[in-house]
C-alpha cells in the first residue's frame, strides 16, 4: 500500500491545498492536510481548515432524511405531495412544494414524487432551472437525472415536516451524535476556510455565497466528512438504505452520459443508492462514491471500499483536484478507474485516467499502525466477529480515534 506525499502532489498539480481523511476497518480516522488557504492571503491549511463540501452534500442530506425514516417522520415511497396533503389538507398552500409553475405543479410526474426518486436523481429533473425553463426534462423514474433541483424539493418537504426544525438544526443534531464539530450547511464566518483557485494557479475571486442548499452548501473538513463516512458505515439502518441500488445500472438511462460520449462498458458498472454512486466492481465488490465540484475550483472526492470498510476522503481549493484523486484514493480504497472514466466525460473532471507521478511510501509508522488495525479486522472476521464488535474492543466509548500521519 503506498500515497504519494501531498506535498508532492500540490506543487506537481498546482494545487494550493490537499486535505485528506482516511477510515480504516476499525474506524480510525487519519488526517494529513498540506497548503494553504489561498494564494492571495495565505494561511497554511490544517486538518481543522475549513472547505466547501459542495456535491458532497448531497450524501450527508441523504443520511438526514434517512434519520427521519428511522425514526418514522417521513415515508421514503409515499409522494411527498400526499404525505403534505395529509399534514395540511388538500386546500392548504404548505401542501405543495417546488416552483409554482405550471411545467413544475402541473406536470404528471408531480404526485408521484418520493424521497427515494429525488435522491437517486430519478425524478426527471434538470440540475438546475435556468431562468424561464422551470420544467421536469424526463417521465419520473424512466432516466437518470442528476439534480441538484430534486434534493431542493425534497428540503422543502423536510422542513414543513419536522417545522420548526430547519433543516440546519437536523444536520447538526446529526452532527453533534457523530462528532461532526466543524460542518454546517452555512457558510460559516471564520478565517480558515479555503478559498477555490483556477487550473492556472489563480485565486477564484467569485464570492461563492448561497443559502442554504442541500445538495451543494455544507462546509466542513476532511476529518469531519472521514467521521460522516465512518458513522454511513457503522449504521445498520442507513448503510442497508443508502448503499442498496435505487438506480441498478446506468446503461440506457444516463441521457447526458451518453452524449458525452461515455461507453456502455463504463454505464452498465454504476449504480446508484440514496444519495451516493455505487461502482461494481469486477470481482462483484461494490466501492460508493461521490464528489463535490464547487464553482469548478473547489473540487473534492470521497469513497468507501464497502467490503473492506475502508474509506477515504480527499478536499482541494483547486480545479485540478480531480488530477490526484486516484492517487490519493486507491491504495486505501481499490480501483477507481470506472468512476474515473464516468466523471471525466460526464462531468468534464480532469481525473487521471490511469494513476501517474511518482508514488511515495506511506511513512513506517503509519503503515505500521495502519495495518494492525487491518490484520485485526480480518482476524476477528475469519472468528466471525461483527464489524460493530470490533469497533467497540478498539474504542470504550462513542468518540473517534483521530491520528496524524507521521511526518
Amino acid at each position: 500500500m503506498s500515497l504519494m506525499m501531498l506535498d508532492t502532489l500540490s506543487e506537481e498539480n498546482n494545487i494550493p491545498a490537499i486535505s485528506v481523511a482516511i477510515v480504516s476497518p476499525t474506524g480510525d480516522i487519519f488526517t494529513e492536510a498540506k497548503g494553504i488557504t489561498n494564494r492571495s492571503d495565505p494561511k497554511k491549511v490544517t486538518d481543522q481548515t475549513i472547505f466547501e463540501a459542495a456535491s458532497l452534500s448531497k450524501p450527508v442530506f441523504a443520511y438526514i432524511v434517512l434519520k427521519m425514516a428511522q425514526r418514522g417522520e417521513i415515508d421514503l415511497d409515499t409522494p411527498l405531495i400526499e404525505i403534505l396533503e395529509k399534514k395540511f389538507g388538500k386546500e392548504d398552500p404548505r401542501a405543495q412544494f417546488g416552483p409554482p409553475f405550471p411545467g413544475i405543479r402541473e406536470h404528471e410526474n408531480y404526485r408521484k414524487l418520493t424521497a427515494r426518486m429525488l435522491l437517486s436523481h430519478q425524478a426527471g429533473l434538470p440540475n438546475e432551472f435556468i431562468h424561464p425553463k422551470y420544467e421536469f426534462k424526463a417521465k419520473a423514474g424512466s432516466s437518470f437525472d442528476y439534480s441538484g433541483e430534486a434534493y431542493r424539493f425534497l428540503m422543502e418537504v423536510i422542513d414543513k415536516i419536522a417545522y420548526p426544525k430547519s433543516i440546519e438544526i437536523l444536520a447538526q443534531e446529526e452532527f453533534k451524535k457523530i462528532h461532526m464539530e466543524h460542518s454546517s450547511f452555512i457558510r460559516p464566518n471564520v478565517a480558515n476556510i479555503a478559498v477555490g483557485h483556477h487550473g492556472d494557479g489563480k485565486m477564484d475571486e467569485r464570492q461563492h455565497f448561497f443559502g442554504i442548499h442541500p445538495a451543494g452548501s455544507l462546509h466542513t473538513t476532511a476529518e469531519d466528512y472521514g467521521k460522516f463516512l465512518k458513522a454511513c458505515v457503522n449504521d445498520e439502518y442507513v448503510r442497508s438504505k443508502m448503499f442498496t441500488p435505487c438506480v441498478i445500472e446506468l446503461k440506457g438511462i444516463d441521457f447526458e452520459g451518453m452524449k458525452q460520449k461515455v461507453p456502455e462498458g463504463i454505464l452498465s458498472h454504476i449504480a446508484w443508492g440514496l444519495g451516493i454512486g455505487l461502482q461494481k466492481n469486477s470481482d462483484g465488490s461494490v466501492t460508493a462514491f461521490h464528489w463535490g465540484d464547487g464553482s469548478g475550483t473547489c473540487r473534492n472526492f470521497a469513497a468507501i471500499n464497502l467490503s473492506t470498510n475502508q474509506a477515504v476522503t480527499c478536499f482541494t481549493n483547486s480545479a485540478n483536484g480531480p488530477m490526484v484523486f486516484r492517487q490519493i484514493c486507491e491504495p486505501i480504497i481499490g480501483d477507481l478507474s470506472i468512476v474515473s472514466h464516468w466523471l471525466s466525460l460526464r462531468e468534464n473532471l480532469p481525473f487521471a485516467i490511469s494513476p501517474v507521478g511518482q508514488e511515495l511510501t506511506i511513512p513506517k509508522a503509519f503503515v505500521a499502525n495502519y495495518q494492525s488495525h487491518v490484520d485485526r479486522s480480518i482476524k476477528d472476521e475469519k472468528q466471525g466477529k461483527k464489524s460493530q464488535d470490533v469497533n467497540d474492543d478498539v474504542r470504550q466509548d462513542t468518540g473517534t480515534s483521530i491520528k496524524k500521519f507521521d511526518q
